[in-house]
């Protein structure tokens, strides 16, 4: 009943008694005391009740973890035999078929699927050197990506390549991720308290490599711990193995100093630093003084109280306290300040009091604390007004949010609401706009973006609408006459498209208002240092440089796509490929039958998600995000849908050969990329088996080898031989 089946570690949950549950990392143990199944392992004290240690379930019957469990043909869950112990495969008919203890949210191998780039937040905290190393590093990818993309013979291909593309450059404009450092991972943790403040255990690494850890979101160089691999700990090979690809090991006191680690899961990016010639150096410092000891729970922890009314609200110092609502929204406020403040460079104590405060953030809302007296305490209000000063679009100066374009870059901005598909700016075309760049995306306003400010109660059928000099007219619907006089009616003026709302002869006239969407600020600008901060601090410099060349190549991209023609379509190809085609199209009928099963998952699953949201209007995002997902999986099971990647059209070396002879029509060939792996066509339309190197690539190898890659990486990384890399790193062509 308790079965990890192939597994040595997996992040599990376990029902107990139908009403709690425990979370964390689950790994196998031959030393526990007699007639123990399950030791727990937790930071609680021993005084406290088993109902205050445990997490209470959901009040949620398809969720009661509140977490994703992986589906059941994924290991998640498992049916066995009660008296053999024997797993069954769940549909055998079994009298004594029980459901197994154990539900799996992520199992060994799973967190090798973490992307492996360098978030601005770490980066922007290390040597300007290294980022401008590593800015560099992935433009150079980018310029040579797009140099084997035009070179592509098959027009059909090479457009709809160049289009993803066009947006991965615009995302990475916004994201601000680098290239990542040579051997840089991502790597469950799981405790090891044999090993000593220095070590860590890492399989995947050699004994005695130093590693940088690097936990997400981390205050500063100061939560960077440097460990030496130790892989001869025995407690290490009994838990992890000696094979383990994705988990590494450290002790409590390590997990403490990674900005409050724990062993559910978490996840730190290790990077091998140090290294004999010293070139990957990781600037880290000790824990600060200031933070050694500081416990959020003890120190802004209130308590409960039930008033004569029944209501229940939580003290502190004899005072009552508001309890945090919006977790998300109040880390990414206390993440930004302490982003801007590194860049300003504040001092050790003012960094010490921000993080103190991102601390009790973090654990507000789930344990409800104080966070407002924490915010007093460490003067959180001095410190936006020194680090987050900023002028608004109306010359005031305003302190406060985020002021450096690494905090702005992913900032929320309303636009008007836009509809259909993007047009490209080309000079010469009818809706060129001179003052975009060329390249760049033009939308079309909503047709509907334009409306009266007016709202209507269901229960009373009464109509409210705001007139334009702010007076109010409330009239019910049934009212056949008032209906006639006050009903908007929308007027378009012909000379200047302007949309105003009167009634119908005119007399009175509405406030508009505008519907908008939600975009970012980066993307929403078309010159990244309109997001630098007036000092302009140096690595901001770097930052702005790179988001505008991932702009400019975004642009360049969909100005070639433009540029691109038809594949010139051939019968006669056709003919002598014609068991291919028939292949093709029989594979391409069976992918789009499965869009009408999607369509019915999908609206089945959001009729439940949104049902769940009117019963708790408080969801939080991520949890919405986790009900969609698995409301989502149950239906496709449901109808039949299957997912994009068990859809995906595998292309055979034959088919490819008539599809670059011209054996299928362009028409036909878009629908069988829209439905193929993104990756596997990538790898079949630039092979890169020539020994031949353009200047994007030989950039890139010097890009790479600048920034510490070996020969053998960097051919991994390119497909050229390691003779060939010598060869351009020494100007021997």
């Amino acid at each position: 009943d308790l079965d990890l089946g192939e597994s040595r570690y997996s992040q599990v949950r376990i029902m107990v008694d139908g009403t709690h549950y425990l979370k964390g990392m689950a790994v196998y143990s031959d030393n526990m005391p007699d007639g123990v199944d399950v030791v727990f392992n937790t930071n609680k004290s021993k005084d406290k009740p088993m109902t205050e240690v445990l997490k209470k379930i959901k009040d949620d019957p398809d969720n009661p973890f509140g977490s994703l469990i992986k589906d059941a043909d994924q290991g998640g869950q498992y049916w066995y035999d009660a008296k053999t112990g024997k797993r069954l495969d769940g549909t055998e008919k079994n009298p004594d078929k029980k459901l197994g203890l154990i539900n799996k949210r992520a199992d060994q191998g799973d967190w090798t699927e973490w992307a492996n780039a360098l978030p601005s937040q770490f980066l922007g905290k290390q040597s300007k050197a290294m980022a401008k190393k590593q800015l560099d590093l992935a433009k150079a990818d980018k310029l040579a990506e797009f140099d084997e993309y035009c070179n592509l013979t098959n027009p059909t291909i090479k457009k709809h390549l160049l289009e993803k593309f066009a947006d991965n450059c615009d995302s990475a404009a916004v994201h601000l991720k680098a290239a990542a450092l040579p051997g840089q991972k991502y790597h469950v943790i799981i405790p090891i308290n044999t090993l000593k403040d220095n070590e860590i255990y890492a399989p995947g690494y050699e004994n005695g490599t130093k590693l940088a850890l690097i936990r997400y979101p981390h205050g500063g160089t100061f939560e960077i711990p440097i460990l030496t691999v130790n892989n001869k700990n025995k407690l290490g090979k009994s838990i992890i193995g000696s094979d383990s690809i994705d988990a590494v090991g450290i002790n409590h006191k390590i997990a403490d100093q990674l900005s409050g680690a724990d062993f559910d899961g978490d996840t730190v990016m290790c990077i091998p630093t140090h290294d004999a010639g010293g070139k990957v150096k990781i600037s880290s410092k000790p824990k600060l003084k200031e933070l050694e000891g500081f416990d959020p729970k003890v120190n802004y922890g209130g308590t409960k109280v039930t008033g004569p009314d029944g209501r229940e609200y939580y003290t502190r110092n004899g005072h009552e306290y508001p309890i945090m609502k919006n977790t998300q929204k109040q880390m990414g406020v206390i993440s930004n300040l302490i982003t801007d403040m590194t860049l300003g460079g504040a001092t050790d104590s003012e960094l010490a009091r921000a993080v103190k405060h991102s601390m009790v953030v973090i654990d507000a809302e789930k344990h409800k604390l104080d966070f407002k007296a924490s915010e007093i305490d460490n003067n959180i209000a001095a410190l936006k007004k020194k680090y987050q000063q900023h002028v608004d679009e109306n010359g005031n100066v305003r302190y406060g949010g985020a002021s450096t374009i690494l905090s702005r870059a992913k900032g929320e901005y309303s636009v008007d609401k836009r509809q259909g598909s993007y047009k490209v700016n080309i000079p010469g075309s009818k809706d060129y706009d001179p003052t975009k760049p060329d390249g760049a995306k033009l939308w079309k306003k909503a047709d509907d973006l334009y409306y009266p400010d007016r709202t209507y109660d269901k229960k009373t059928g009464i109509m409210s609408i705001r007139t334009a000099d702010g007076k109010k007219i409330t009239f019910d619907v049934k009212d056949k006459e008032a209906y006639e006089k006050y009903s908007p009616v929308k007027v378009t003026d012909r000379e200047t498209g302007a949309v105003t709302y009167t009634n119908k002869d005119g007399s009175i006239s509405y406030k508009v208002k505008t519907r908008t969407q939600k975009s970012t600020k980066m993307a929403e600008t078309d010159d990244a240092y309109t997001l630098v901060s007036q000092s302009r601090h140096p690595m901001e410099l770097l930052y702005a440089d790179y988001a505008n060349s991932m702009k400019h190549l975004g642009n360049q991209a969909r100005l070639e796509i433009a540029r691109t023609g038809k594949i010139p379509y051939s019968a006669d190809a056709k003919k002598k490929y014609q068991a291919e085609v028939s292949s093709l199209d029989e594979k391409l009928t069976n992918a789009l039958k499965n869009t009408p099963r999607e369509r019915q998952a999908l609206r089945l699953a959001n009729a439940e998600v949104k049902s769940k949201i009117a019963e708790n209007p408080d969801m939080k995002p991520a949890d919405i995000k986790k009900a969609s997902q698995q409301a989502v999986s149950k239906y496709r099971a449901e109808v039949g849908s299957v997912s994009r990647r068990d859809r995906n059209i595998e292309i055979t070396d034959k088919e490819w050969e008539a599809i670059q002879a011209g054996a299928v029509s362009e028409t036909t060939l878009k629908k069988i990329l829209n439905n193929t792996d993104i990756d596997k066509l990538r790898e079949r339309a630039t092979p890169r088996l020539t020994t031949t190197v353009s200047q994007a690539q030989e950039n890139r190898i010097k890009a790479l080898s600048a920034s510490n890659y070996t020969l053998a990486e960097i051919a991994q990384k390119t497909g050229l031989s390691t003779t060939t890399i010598s060869k351009y790193l020494k100007g021997v062509k």
